[in-house]
């Protein structure tokens, strides 16, 4: 070993080179093959056989895809395939709106293999119903097993809802398993179809033409043509510039253009009138739209009809317009005592002067207070309730020339105290009546009369009075403790509440007010029905009186409830008269004027103003 080292660093030393084996420790190896020599032929042989791994693979997946081929070729791709499966909808492609349809879907499988937990899905388009009423969105019906060349009909109903030419498409799937297997298949299908005619039929009636400024009266009608109830319908109105609305019967729900219609059957008919007046230029189309549907959850309307109605504007020869307090409204309102001033404003449109213009002006309604009258450069004739303006008293109008304008004023006010004698006697209101006339002369010479008019209503918004009474010898229940009120013992009040005063119906009343901290609800309520409730959380109390017919406390009783408290003063509160119960707030709906009435009532103490055999000195603290 140490001579071999001694070669093997040996300067110059070589070894002799033995090809056919290598011995080590006495071991005979064989020698590696040729190929895997450094020759060029050996590197030839290697790479050959690498390539020759890699194409045989590559041979045999091509082999299978042909063969794959060549057994869907002969089969004539009948194993499991969505083309052998027929999905037909037999239905019509118009639809009257609302009307129940029939539709039938017939699912035919060509396939050799059967089709497996098959289920028929429908997707509706929105606004579909089923013909109890039910909305429809996607349903899922269960057909089974379908079998090889085997056909099913699955037959359904539906109610379509929407406007006219609307299209409306129904989705369908099939969905299917094949045995022996989890994987779920599908085949769609969609049929389309359009509304011939809406389910809500709606019209507006309107005049052909008006004149400028002049009341008009729009009516709205609506008619159900489905077969079942249509739910929760709502109408909305869209009103043309220039429009200013004045009332409604029914009232709107919300703003002046929206109704609740709530449920129409079956050939159910509703009717809506709205009062206003349009302005507009000579010969201007306005047009009013309708629509009826049912909101969605983001407050859209959802359109089941819609109407339009066109109005053409005419100016007259001679305008003429009326301002109540500098306005020129429809809806005025005034309450008993008010002094109201008032103008009357005219224009000669005609391209001729027009002469001998006269003025009148005439009240209607019972209260009008007729000293308070004061006119300018016109007179007062009491035995029509007239004002009067011509030439003689203003000269300015014997000759209007084109385009020329003129003015005149008044005042008035209205009665203290309305006429309430009768149940009859009720929404009181005072109307003003204007006329204005002229002659023209024609271009044959001829002389032509020139009349217009304006008409303006002002109605009397209704008090309702509330007073509120703290009582202990008098009211509804038997009181008890010390009178005065002593520091540590409680005192029992009855605390009454009436209503009444009115000359318009009210509804939606209601009362509310507070306790004191130091003061006790006794639960003691007359009538017990009355609808006073009391809210322990924050002591306020609560009376939801209802309606309120015009004449309460007039020609029929008032209406009223009471309760009972109990007071304790401390020692604090001695010598004084404390607050038995707070400002009393009211609120209620004027019906006739279409308004919210709210008024305040001062809070009550100890100083029973309102008890007869209450004394003096009784309302004060004492130890």
């Amino acid at each position: 070993m140490g001579k071999l080292k001694e070669r093997l660093y040996k300067k110059g030393e070589g070894f002799e080179e033995r090809k056919d084996r290598v011995r080590i420790s006495g071991e005979r190896i064989t020698p590696p093959p040729s190929y895997w020599q450094p020759s060029g032929e050996g590197k030839i042989r290697f790479l050959k056989k690498r390539k020759n791994i890699f194409i045989i693979p590559v041979i045999i997946l091509i082999v299978a895809l042909i063969a794959i081929a060549i057994y869907f070729l002969l089969s004539g791709s009948n194993v499991i395939s969505p083309k052998n499966i027929n999905i037909e909808i037999k239905g019509p492609i118009y639809v009257d709106g609302g009307r129940v349809t029939n539709f039938n879907v017939f699912i035919e499988n060509k396939n050799k293999t059967a089709l497996e937990l098959a289920d028929l899905i429908f997707e509706f388009p929105e606004n579909s119903f089923s013909s109890d009423g039910s909305i429809l969105t996607r349903s899922r019906y269960s057909l089974g097993k379908i079998n090889s060349g085997e056909t099913i009909n699955k037959s359904i109903e539906v109610a379509f809802f929407g406007l006219e030419n609307e299209e409306k498409k129904i989705n369908v799937t099939l969905e299917y398993r094949l045995a022996d297997s989890n994987a779920i298949f599908a085949k769609d299908q969609s049929y389309t179809l359009k509304i011939s005619s809406p389910p809500i039929g709606l019209s507006i009636s309107l005049p052909p033409e008006v004149n400028s400024r002049q009341e008009l009266n729009i009516k709205i009608e609506a008619v159900s043509n489905a077969e079942a109830t249509t739910k929760n319908l709502s109408l909305q109105m869209t009103y043309p510039a220039g429009f200013q609305f004045v009332s409604a019967e029914p009232r709107s729900s919300l703003g002046n253009n929206t109704w609740s219609l709530g449920d129409l059957a079956s050939l159910q008919k509703k009717e809506i009138i709205i009062k206003g007046f349009v302005e507009g230029q000579d010969l201007e189309n306005k047009a009013f739209n309708a629509n009826v549907g049912v909101f969605d959850e983001n407050g859209a309307l959802k359109s089941y009809g819609t109407a339009s109605q066109t109005i053409v504007i005419k100016k007259s020869p001679i305008s003429l317009s009326l301002f109540i307090e500098g306005y020129d409204l429809e809806k005025n309102i005034a309450r008993p005592g008010e002094s109201i001033s008032a103008e009357l404003q005219w224009m000669n449109n005609l391209p001729i002067n027009v002469r001998d213009t006269n003025i009148e002006l005439e009240f209607k309604g019972d209260v009008l207070n007729e000293q308070s009258i004061s006119v300018t450069k016109g007179f007062y004739r009491a035995a029509d309730k007239k004002i009067i303006w011509n030439s003689s008293s203003f000269p300015e109008i014997a000759s209007i020339p084109p385009g020329g304008t003129g003015k005149v004023q008044f005042n008035f006010s209205i009665k203290d105290s309305l006429p309430v004698e009768t149940a009859v006697n009720k929404n009181f209101s005072l109307i003003l009546g204007a006329k204005i006339s002229s002659l023209g002369t024609s271009e044959q010479g001829e002389n032509l009369e020139i009349v217009n008019d304006v008409k303006k209503e002002i109605k009397i918004a209704s008090s309702l009075q509330l007073t509120t009474m703290a009582l202990y010898y008098s009211g509804t229940f038997k009181n008890s403790g010390p009178l005065p009120p002593k520091v540590g013992q409680e005192t029992t009040y009855t605390i009454s509440w009436s209503l009444g005063g009115n000359s318009n119906d009210f509804s939606k009343v209601k009362i509310t007010t507070s306790l004191p901290s130091y003061v006790r609800w006794l639960n003691v309520i007359s009538p017990t029905d009355s609808g006073l409730e009391f809210n322990e959380r924050d002591s306020t109390i609560t009376w939801e009186a209802g309606d309120v017919r015009a004449g309460t406390g007039i020609i029929s009783s008032v209406k009223e409830v009471a309760f009972q408290i109990g007071f304790t003063p401390n020692l604090n509160q001695k010598g004084s008269s404390p607050i038995l119960v707070g400002e009393t707030k009211l609120e209620g709906y004027d019906n006739f004027i279409g308004e919210v009435l709210n008024a305040k009532v001062s809070s009550v103490n100890t100083e029973l103003n309102y008890d007869e055999q209450f004394k003096h000195g009784q309302g004060k603290v004492v130890e």
